[in-house]
């Protein structure tokens, strides 16, 4: 790891709003095409010599996904001889606490000439950047955190977990910027705290992917905000299959959960179908009558709610 948030501080623009909960799965419905990233949907993406889009490196791909049929790819590239890639996007997160969640899958282990991966958040105006959480995936198979700053301001990271090569992880930063904290989960396990100015504020999020002999893959990220955490775990105890689907989907859960009903909403918020059921553990729904494209599926239960994402072919 070389660098966060440095070429481009002065050019990220173009906010999106997480005032409830945002999804990214770099979907077609989505806006998204394969290719390369730069240009689509507002993302920058800069490399730390002359500012290339990185157009060959950084990628929207369909090799490998944990969500829809897409991920975002940072592709292996020997010839960039560790040439080091922004890739930011402005966000606006309503309220005090919100946290950001992603799936990210290492293709490969190279502990001599491996790329790096790092899952940054920030603050950037027009005069500076300031790093506000950071997951270092490095070359060497370890996952590293940011757990404060030096002497003088720079970011230090201490290893807390080491990876193997092909295999998804899933990351989650929380923040509570009235406390001044910021948690970090790998796979929904609290792994450490760490302690920022109370009042601090985050706009923009991202990775710095340092290209060599390795790649990695970015999926299903989730910027929520408000107080989610009882929501998130409900919602990962809840299944829907198949997904992607054509004519149907079934709802299933491991919680015991009773599903009272269902709604599903599209990419702007407009609800397109509701079900009724009368508490039941499994549930199916009907969507052979929508268009196709990603939509959000509401679930209500007697523990709680529930939102998964589907895909309707």
């Amino acid at each position: 790891m070389k660098k966060t948030l440095l070429s481009v501080a002065l050019i990220v623009g173009a906010y999106f709003s997480a005032n409830a909960q945002q999804n990214i799965s770099f979907e077609t419905a989505e806006g998204y095409n394969t290719g390369a990233l730069f240009g689509q949907n507002a993302w920058v993406v800069m490399d730390d010599e002359e500012g290339g889009p990185g157009e060959t490196a950084v990628v929207v791909s369909n090799e490998r996904y944990t969500e829809g049929a897409q991920s975002l790819k940072f592709v292996a590239d020997e010839e960039d001889n560790f040439l080091y890639y922004d890739v930011l996007k402005s966000f606006d997160a309503e309220g005090t606490t919100f946290s950001i969640s992603q799936d990210i899958y290492v293709d490969g282990i190279d502990t001599e000439w491996g790329s790096d991966l790092d899952l940054i958040t920030g603050y950037i105006d027009s005069e500076s950047a300031t790093l506000t959480s950071l997951v270092y995936f490095s070359y060497d198979g370890t996952i590293n955190i940011h757990t404060g700053y030096d002497e003088e301001g720079y970011p230090v990271v201490e290893e807390f977990f080491t990876f193997s090569e092909n295999g998804w992880f899933n990351i989650k930063v929380s923040f509570d910027t009235t406390a001044g904290t910021v948690t970090y989960y790998v796979n929904n396990e609290q792994v450490h705290t760490t302690n920022l100015t109370p009042g601090f504020a985050v706009n923009t999020l991202g990775y710095t992917f340092g290209s060599y002999t390795t790649s990695y893959y970015a999926d299903n990220l989730t910027i929520t905000s408000g107080t989610t955490g009882v929501k998130q775990q409900l919602a990962s105890k809840f299944s829907v299959s198949p997904n992607p689907a054509t004519n149907s989907i079934s709802i299933a859960n491991t919680a015991s959960a009773l599903i009272n009903n269902a709604t599903l909403t599209d990419v702007n918020g407009r609800t397109v179908k509701t079900a009724k059921f009368a508490g039941v553990s499994t549930a199916q729904m009907n969507i052979a009558d929508l268009a196709s494209g990603v939509y959000m599926l509401n679930i209500s239960s007697d523990r709680g709610t529930a939102t998964k994402k589907i895909v309707k072919n």
